[in-house]
């Protein structure tokens, strides 16, 4: 609270909405305004796919380690450690790769979008065909150990490269009067999505079976590969939303690993109108 004393202060948007005396009501009505705005429906639908995913994964990656033979709860550890340093890591990629969109108004890359997604793909299709064994009797195996690691730390990666942008878009563009609106209805369907992918999850983990031979309808990895198959589902969704914007990013990344070359006073190429380049 104190150091929210030192944010500059901002004018209200809509100073003459008035309270609204029936939350239910006022809620239906900004769910349905989001819903009537194409693109900022589909980033909310985008991050709503992300912190669903989000609220189970941490659950799968504590039953991952036990169906791999951990003992101790301190043996997750690591595993969760590599998931969220991950998620810092990619959302600082996020955030330096993201310069200019492909619209005028926008300087968010919506083409690291559907590459976080390939990337969770590939790690969560790696997870689920892991070795069933990486925790030796008598503690872990580090050698087992490393590559669920890496590919947590990567799955982690790509969840960055794949909500920031849909974060940053969702501000960016909301109209100005409607913003708080749009970000509490985009909130609301965050939590109900949570709520829904954590009663699958359960439902998907319910004991098939009697006595000691009872098993979880899908294990651990049989989750993640689940996950792989939503995840390439987010990026043809993705794809299709922004088909401009992940063309840009898949031909840059051709280019670059050909040709390196730097820019210099980018700032200087208007948004706009003409431009006239002189070659020497």
């Amino acid at each position: 609270w104190l150091v929210s004393l030192r944010l500059p202060r901002i004018p209200a948007a809509a100073p003459t909405v008035a309270f609204p005396r029936n939350a239910l009501v006022a809620t239906g009505r900004d769910i349905a305004g989001l819903l009537r705005l194409p693109r900022l429906a589909a980033a909310a639908g985008g991050i709503v796919y992300f912190w669903a995913i989000g609220a189970v994964v941490q659950l799968n990656v504590d039953q991952y380690a036990f169906e791999s033979g951990a003992t101790a709860q301190k043996q997750v550890v690591p595993l969760l450690l590599a998931l969220v340093s991950g998620i810092g890591v990619g959302s600082l990629i996020a955030g330096r790769l993201s310069r200019r969109g492909i619209d005028i108004d926008s300087k968010v890359d919506l083409g690291l979008v559907p590459l976080g997604g390939l990337i969770m793909a590939v790690a969560c299709g790696a997870l689920a065909l892991s070795p069933t064994e990486i925790f030796g009797s008598a503690g872990s195996s580090t050698l087992g150990l490393a590559l669920p690691i890496c590919w947590l730390a990567l799955l982690g990666i790509g969840a960055g490269l794949f909500d920031v942008p849909l974060e940053a878009y969702l501000q960016e563009q909301s109209p100005p009067e409607r913003r708080g609106t749009v970000l509490a209805s985009t909130n609301l369907l965050v939590f109900a999505g949570m709520l829904v992918s954590s009663i699958g999850y359960y439902g998907l983990r319910v004991p098939i079976g009697a006595g000691d031979a009872a098993e979880p309808l899908l294990s651990a990895r049989g989750i993640f590969g689940l996950f792989t198959l939503f995840s390439l589902v987010a990026v043809a969704v993705a794809i299709y939303a922004a088909p401009r914007s992940s063309l840009r990013i898949f031909v840059a990344g051709l280019v670059h690993s050909i040709w390196r070359f730097r820019t210099r006073h980018e700032e200087r190429v208007p948004l706009t109108g003409p431009l006239v380049l002189a070659a020497n």
